[in-house]
């Protein structure tokens, strides 16, 4: 009879530990990209572009949907190597700027949480804060990512206005030194993720 109970309080037990809900990671789909934008001091702007990203977002136990409410974090790797500019003067200026030939300053890493957004009537937007690690060095970043759906893949984007000092970064100069990229930049990151 003892035996009969016991095997009953375990199957009890693995049938709880069965419907336990875990936490759940998705990743980006091919077509995310990171788009860092700025300006020169001869008022031409430039960009450079990575769609050679990782990143995952982790939702909350017992959901599979990504929704605002539902991110529990997010991370982004970017490497360096992967930006493509408008020229590859600009590339390689970028990637010495950044520092990128150590193997510790090879990537862009941002690492982030989601908490309550602080505006409640921004139903459709995660708020993020957590840190960017840029050319080794680590900053604290908090931002707002929108969440749109799109039949059945879901685009988070964010904004981020950044400068190259913030990372010790000094702006890149092409043509010989003439002309320089401005301290200010803008970091655009679309993620796309597959709807569950």
């Amino acid at each position: 009879m003892l035996g009969a109970l016991t095997l009953l309080a375990l199957a009890r037990g693995a049938s709880a530990q069965d419907t336990v809900a875990t936490p759940v990671a998705l990743k980006a789909l091919r077509g995310s990209a990171l788009i860092i934008r700025g300006s020169t001091t001869v008022g031409k702007g430039w960009s450079c572009t990575s769609t050679s990203l990782a990143s995952t977002v982790i939702l909350r136990e017992g959901t599979g949907i990504v929704a605002p409410a539902s991110i529990q974090t997010v991370s982004i790797v970017v490497p360096v190597s992967s930006l493509r500019c408008q020229s590859g003067a600009m590339e390689r200026a970028m990637r010495k700027a950044m520092r990128s030939d150590d193997p510790a300053n090879a990537a862009i890493v941002g690492a982030f949480t989601a908490h309550p957004a602080k505006d409640t009537t921004a139903a459709n937007t995660a708020h993020l804060e957590g840190s960017l690690t840029v050319a080794g060095v680590q900053r604290a970043v908090s931002l707002e990512a929108p969440v749109a759906a799109m039949a059945d893949i879901l685009n988070v984007q964010s904004r981020i206005p950044l400068t190259l000092s913030q990372f010790n970064i000094t702006p890149p100069r092409v043509l010989f030194g003439a002309v320089r990229a401005r301290d200010a930049i803008t970091v655009d990151v679309a993620l796309l993720f597959q709807a569950r």
